[in-house]
């Protein structure tokens, strides 16, 4: 017997207890005086940052995974071609090396050139480089973008372009895997259904068989409306069979807002996300970004068929509500439940310059074993009165997840954690009133199952690098 569709909305009261399981170690300064630094990869004994100084100049540096201490900090300038300074493309720690992705854009050729320079183990760059990738146009209206990044097991490097000769013609992607000899292994060029300029492909991954998924948005007018509605795809393309496989996400929305693609522990893809009301509806501009629901589909990898999928109307049933301005940033797998954050996110720019506000959490939490079954609610993150001694952070949260829950982690010695039930309680991060002033900014690094690595700042001692441990 089915059980009815089930639904609670909880307005989250603050629980303050103490996280027993937590241990922060902190660092040295951190000689962060330019862009803050970001963690690239890392061995068994040290893990290695990127800081900008300016477009064309950085530094890379090295810390103890132990101790975070420095190691080395060495300047480098982007390598140039013909007088001109290269585009930076990406940074990656592959094969127990560092190398810089870069690419010359010739505009008299109308040619993109991509190339790969090592960075020595004391932080130099290599003069000597490598071409990984050319491409001509003939059209002066061309574009081109590319996406560079580790596959699944970190054992090559997906190197993705998104090209088009003009906005009136399809699109085209090209993917090439890349080998620890920096050669191209495997390459494979795929037409759009159409022009770059009305699809938007995110969420891009290659397994361990050079397989890639992505997925797709396709833009289409709707007559006596303004705006577009869109059609959304979860793509793969196997290599060995030589054959592409398209799946619709069709759960009866036409306007998809945010979406996330991930392997789940069973081998499935898991393609999540958010839509929004529909354009006849609005009343005023803020509406543009207004949840009206939230949805998950699981996907088998071979021909990516749906084996399970999930949605819930926001709007039916909290029509009081109005989820104006909140943003998928989390999917989360426990247990047998799927765990989607929502966060509050207003951005106002004035003369280029964009201030973001970040407000309050909605969590929805599906069980997979009781399919009609999601349980909602609404964090406050702000208790009233509270007044933040915190400076220099970011409002948002930090996410982290151990082996039996998720962590949220936010200025001032806070954190959010959820189970798998969807139950929510705030804990403290540390026991240490020498480190309430501590803030966060808004990036992370995982060192292991248990450990998170944080940048913080604090008034005493500016910037340092923290590692939160989390014992279950």
């Amino acid at each position: 017997m089915k059980k009815p569709f089930g639904f609670i909305f909880l307005v989250f009261a603050y629980l303050n207890i103490f996280s027993q399981n937590t241990t922060v170690q902190l660092s040295p300064d951190v000689n962060d005086e330019f862009a803050y630094p970001e963690v690239i990869g890392m061995n068994s004994q040290s893990f290695f940052v990127i800081s900008s100084k300016s477009e064309n100049e950085f530094y890379i540096e090295s810390f103890t995974n132990k101790e975070l201490r420095r190691i080395y900090k060495t300047q480098v300038e982007m390598p140039k071609i013909d007088g001109k300074t290269n585009t930076f493309e990406t940074i990656l720690y592959f094969n127990s090396h560092i190398y810089l992705f870069s690419s010359h854009h010739d505009k008299k050729l109308k040619k993109y050139t991509v190339y790969i320079n090592e960075v020595k183990p004391n932080g130099e760059l290599s003069l000597n480089h490598t071409i990984i990738d050319e491409v001509s146009f003939t059209d002066k209206n061309y574009y081109c973008k590319y996406t560079i990044q580790l596959s699944i097991d970190s054992n090559r490097v997906l190197l993705f372009r998104e090209t088009s000769e003009s906005d009136l013609t399809k699109g085209k992607i090209t993917y090439k895997a890349i080998s620890k000899g920096l050669r191209s292994v495997f390459e494979k060029d795929v037409e759009l259904a159409q022009p770059l300029n009305k699809t938007a492909i995110s969420n891009v991954m290659m397994d361990v068989e050079q397989n890639i998924y992505f997925t797709e948005k396709q833009y289409y007018k709707i007559e006596n409306e303004s705006g577009d509605f869109t059609k959304l795809f979860v793509v793969s393309y196997k290599s060995e069979k030589d054959t592409l496989y398209k799946t619709e996400i069709a759960i009866n929305e036409k306007r998809f807002l945010d979406v996330n693609l991930q392997l789940n522990a069973q081998g499935n893809l898991l393609c999540s996300g958010n839509y929004s009301i529909d354009k006849n509806t609005l009343t005023n501009w803020e509406e543009n970004h207004s949840l009206k629901g939230l949805f998950y589909s699981i996907l088998e990898l071979e021909q990516l068929k749906i084996v399970s999928q999930g949605q819930h109307h926001l709007q039916k049933l909290m029509p009081d509500e109005k989820f104006y301005h909140y943003y998928l940033t989390n999917t989360f797998l426990l247990n047998d439940n799927i765990l989607l954050v929502c966060e509050f996110q207003n951005s106002i720019c004035d003369n280029g310059v964009c201030n973001t506000k970040f407000g309050d959490l909605m969590t929805a939490d599906f069980s997979l074993k009781e399919k009609q079954i999601v349980t909602l609610r609404k964090i406050d993150t702000n208790t009233k009165g509270e007044k933040s001694i915190c400076k220099g952070g970011t409002e948002s949260f930090i996410p982290f997840q151990s082996s039996k829950a998720v962590h949220l982690l936010y200025n001032c010695n806070k954190q959010f954690e959820i189970i798998a039930d969807g139950t929510v309680t705030t804990k403290l991060i540390f026991d240490s009133s020498s480190n309430s002033d501590l803030a966060f900014m808004k990036y992370s690094f995982q060192m292991n199952k248990e450990t998170v690595l944080v940048l913080t700042y604090s008034k005493k001692v500016g910037h340092r690098f923290a590692k939160f441990t989390f014992k279950d």
